[in-house]
């Protein structure tokens, strides 16, 4: 009789909230997730680079844009990553090359990336550096 007393002490025990403990096990593990989540964002740019044939200062430009944003939702909200990770890789692209259509891309077709999608985001990345560096507008009077 004693022993069963002593384990529903302890089930109750266990099974309220402690002093310092956390409400919930995520608060403990969000830094995981969000490492996790990089490191799949980093994957889809260096799917994406294989496939188009993208090399060297490239790839690294890509990649710093990647981690630059690590929150992808602000260049486009309703866009799942594989879109803007597609946008940005044309962004490194059409900076060394000339532009053409992403209709003619089958990689721009298969992550839905349009060419409003793609001005919108390009737009969204310019002002995000612009506001980086932001220039002083002196007054000469």
């Amino acid at each position: 009789m004693e022993s069963t007393r002593d384990i529903n002490k302890l089930l109750q025990k266990y099974e309220t909230k402690q002093p310092g403990e956390p409400i919930h096990i995520a608060s403990l593990t969000n830094a995981d997730m969000k490492t996790w989540r990089m490191k799949q964002k980093i994957r889809q740019a260096q799917t994406t680079m294989s496939q188009m044939g993208l090399k060297g200062e490239q790839c690294d430009q890509l990649l710093h844009l990647v981690k630059e944003f690590d929150n992808i939702k602000q260049l486009c909200a309703r866009c799942p990553y594989e879109t803007v990770i597609t946008a940005l890789y044309f962004y490194v692209k059409f900076a060394n090359t000339k532009k053409r259509p992403l209709s003619d891309y089958a990689i721009a077709r298969e992550n839905g990336l349009t060419e409003e999608k793609y001005g919108r985001i390009v737009t969204k990345l310019a002002k995000h550096f612009q506001k980086q560096n932001s220039i002083r507008h002196v007054r000469y009077v």
